[in-house]
């Protein structure tokens, strides 16, 4: 999962391109296995957030802190995925990869980090949630 961001990301970065607003495509979603595991694999950590340097030294010096950013994006937004679900070793392993001197430090990577030391506490927060909605339907 994940190689058509690395494929995009690097040609956004270091060639020229331009838009076509024309479909030239028919894209069939039906027969596709990937299309019905796309729940399942929406967990999965794609290359270029695992190893983040790969895909920054391939793109030009003037233009890597831009990446930076996005790719920050990217792993707060998975880095929230595995806390809600209380998977705080990934999420903390996945954060811990962005949090340096390279990456800016700002309000979403604290709120994030705040999710992470709760996330354990999530799933049984939901569960309770749901019971004492049920409860007051009744």
């Amino acid at each position: 999962m994940g190689e058509d961001k690395y494929l995009f990301i690097k040609l956004l970065f270091n060639e020229r391109f331009g838009i076509i607003n024309e479909p030239l495509v028919i894209y069939h979603t039906e027969a596709s296995d990937l299309w019905g595991m796309q729940n399942s694999n929406m967990l999965t950590l794609e290359p270029f957030l695992e190893e983040p340097d790969a895909i920054i030294n391939s793109c030009p010096v003037a233009t890597q802190h831009i990446l930076r950013k996005h790719l920050l994006f990217w792993a707060l937004n998975k880095t929230g995925m595995y806390a809600k679900i209380g998977k705080k070793k990934q999420a903390t392993e996945l954060l811990d990869r962005f949090i340096s001197a390279d990456y800016p430090y700002t309000k979403a990577v604290a709120k994030v980090q705040l999710l992470v030391w709760i996330s354990p506490m999530l799933p049984l927060m939901r569960r309770l949630w749901h019971s004492v909605k049920w409860m007051t339907l009744r």
